[in-house]
């Protein structure tokens, strides 16, 4: 069970100085967050599987980003990289974008109408919005030094057993290979000149404290109805528990476009791309099966590549995020600005690029700059119009008389089962009561049972298993993201007082004694922001059976309540597959299409992925025909058929 680099180089495997990625990964059982599937089929499988064994042959051992910092520390004599970059910055006399000199004045938005002068700007490419971007350069430069270290060892045991008649040498020579390929990985885009790039505006790194984007910086970026999984508090929390991480195949290398001139005291954020660099294709839910099966039928290497977009989250939002309060002009240069520099870096670096789930009013844009067009499909619910419904049974009043009754049927059940109650608990009206304990609570009952259910998870040699989200996820959640969620629970009272179960708060809101405690038996995760609803997740506890009915309640029936009783427009309830499609027909969801947007740097891959999307387009599901809506004739328009092809066309 030991590989080879191991038994010749025990000490770099151990807890001394461990062969690792730095990125943030915590140690433990339940603490780390890759793995997942965003794709379906059994080749897809294999392809995902095989890629998660070979990187964690890499990295089988976790540390947290404190740990390889203090190495990092040891090898820069002691001074942190962070105090390097910022005597670095004071002694060229440069300012940091979003670093430390810019911070108060980028609170307050100010548009550059009130000055009378063009924008000057220019692109970085930096490190995402985790708290500890500022360290990952120095991070992956030490990684790479072991890895070139190990490799070294290697092909000095490779040569000595070739020279000996050994068979151990051709394995010698393929994790050779392999770590190579992750050296490669590591600093693929470290060693770009970006400025000789032809992108016509600057384009640099950003590395140290430049690196670091405050929340306020990036949130004056979105608009009030942008996507919520843009949000500062959302990304980072991805970085800072290790789910998106360079430990589990994930580089967040977002590209930003900053004001070169100053405004008095302030540096002002332009645009950004949510931008990654990724080794395997999970959590992107860009349906590629095929792709991958094509690129390997022509002896192309699916990964790396890029992917621009959020992780792990199918729901549509701007990608090309430029700020409204610019002028028409200076946006048109901003947004120039960013599709160059993403064009620019994938053709030095000879890699495709995802754009998954991007906004309608952007498809024109990438499909000018060269980007491959592929729809896919969706239900979601939207509330009536110009008249919202005034509560649930007004809505079940424009459905069929078959699904009303249906529907109303199954929550006279839910209402009636003794076993458990129904509580929605809406963090942007109790924010108290998401607390890191509850949060806790349902990353178990709710989200990793389910992901074991469908056997999601990446098994590890320790016997444990790693998914794309971890418990840590869900605390940060708690503390720093607490007023975008909404979990709809379904709790039983609970024979023992868990740390973990919902307060006595949540008991007594509903009118319960106010010393009582619950368990969680099933529930759904949700985010809302301004007058949207996003599902993303539905479970129930590994040694608990779902109640009847009890998946419909909490997916649709009381979320829906929920979000007439908010005045809310939509609900999104993301990716679902062909069965849970009907399902949410059934209720009043209708179809919906989103794009993805890919540039495909072979020709021949090209134009057999394009030959793939127009194919994908006739291939109408049966769940989107118009027959199959719940609404009673004339009260929603009828979904027309091949509109997919149209789209595709466009």
């Amino acid at each position: 069970g030991v590989s080879p680099c191991q038994a010749l180089c025990p000490a770099l495997h151990s807890d001394a100085m461990p062969l690792l990625l730095p990125m943030g990964v915590a140690s433990g059982p339940g603490s780390a967050g890759g793995g997942g599937s965003s794709s379906s089929g059994s080749a897809c499988r294999r392809h995902r599987a095989a890629e998660r064994a070979a990187w964690r042959d890499v990295t089988s051992t976790s540390a947290s980003i404190g740990a390889v910092a203090a190495t990092l520390r040891l090898v820069a004599g002691g001074r942190s990289l962070r105090g390097r970059w910022a005597r670095q910055q004071q002694h060229q006399g440069g300012r940091c974008p979003g670093g430390e000199g810019g911070r108060q004045g980028a609170r307050s938005r100010c548009s550059l109408r009130d000055v009378a002068r063009p924008v000057e700007i220019q692109v970085v490419l930096a490190e995402g919005l985790g708290s500890d971007a500022s360290e990952r350069f120095g991070c992956r430069r030490v990684y790479q030094q072991r890895l070139t270290f190990n490799a070294a060892v290697l092909l000095e045991a490779a040569n000595k057993n070739q020279q000996e008649g050994h068979r151990r040498c051709q394995e010698y020579l393929a994790e050779l290979r392999h770590l190579e390929s992750r050296c490669d990985f590591a600093g693929r885009l470290d060693v770009l000149q970006l400025d000789k790039l032809n992108t016509d505006v600057p384009f640099r790194h950003a590395r140290g404290t430049e690196a670091h984007i405050p929340a306020s910086v990036w949130n004056d970026l979105l608009d009030p109805d942008d996507s919520v999984f843009l949000e500062h508090g959302f990304l980072s929390a991805l970085e800072d528990s290790g789910c998106v991480s360079f430990g589990r195949g994930w580089q967040p290398r977002f590209l930003l476009v900053w004001d070169a001139t100053s405004l008095g005291e302030r540096t002002r954020l332009l645009g950004a791309v949510p931008l990654y660099l990724k080794w395997h294709s999970d959590g992107e839910f860009c349906e590629e099966n095929d792709w991958i099966e094509a690129a390997g039928q022509l002896g192309i290497r699916h990964w790396p590549r890029f992917f621009v977009g959020v992780p792990f989250t199918p729901h549509q939002g701007r990608r090309l995020l430029i700020a409204r309060s610019l002028r028409d002009e200076d946006r048109a240069a901003v947004r120039q600005a960013l599709l160059r520099a993403l064009e620019a870096i994938a053709s030095q670096t000879q890699l495709s690029v995802n754009i998954g789930f991007a906004a309608d009013e952007e498809a024109e844009h990438f499909r000018s700059a060269g980007f491959l067009r592929r729809m896919a499909w969706q239900a979601r619910w939207t509330n009536r119009s110009p008249t919202p419904y005034s509560d649930f049974g007004d809505f079940l009043g424009d459905l069929r008389a078959k699904n009303t009754k249906e529907i109303a049927k199954q929550r006279q059940l839910v209402d009636l089962n003794p076993a458990f109650r129904m509580e929605v608990v809406d963090g942007s009206m109790h924010p108290g009561r998401m607390t890191p304990e509850l949060m806790s609570e349902v990353y178990f009952s709710i989200y990793r049972s389910t992901q074991l259910r469908h056997d999601n998870g990446s098994p590890t040699e320790e016997g444990d298993v790693i998914l794309d989200l971890n418990e840590a996820f869900f605390r940060q959640l708690a503390e720093c993201f607490a007023h975008r969620v909404v979990l709809v629970l379904a709790l039983a009272p609970s024979t023992t007082t868990s740390a973990a179960s919902p307060s006595s708060s949540s008991a007594s809101a509903s009118g319960a004694d106010a010393g009582e405690r619950y368990t969680i038996i099933g529930g759904s995760i949700c985010f809302a922001k301004a007058e949207k609803i996003c599902g993303r997740y539905w479970g129930h506890p590994l040694d608990v059976e779902s109640e009847p009915f009890l998946h419909f309640e909490c997916c649709y029936h009381a979320l829906l309540a929920h979000a007439i009783e908010k005045g809310c427009t939509t609900v999104e309830p993301g990716n679902g597959g062909g069965t849970i499609y009907k399902v949410q027909r059934d209720r009043g969801f209708e179809p919906a299409l989103t794009p993805s947007f890919h540039l495909i740097q072979d020709a021949e891959l090209r134009s057999e992925v394009g030959r793939l999307a127009e194919a994908a387009a006739l291939c109408e599901p049966d769940w989107v025909a118009p027959q199959r809506t719940a609404y009673r004739a004339g009260q929603r328009r009828p979904f027309q058929k091949g509109a997919a092809v149209r789209a595709q066309k466009k």
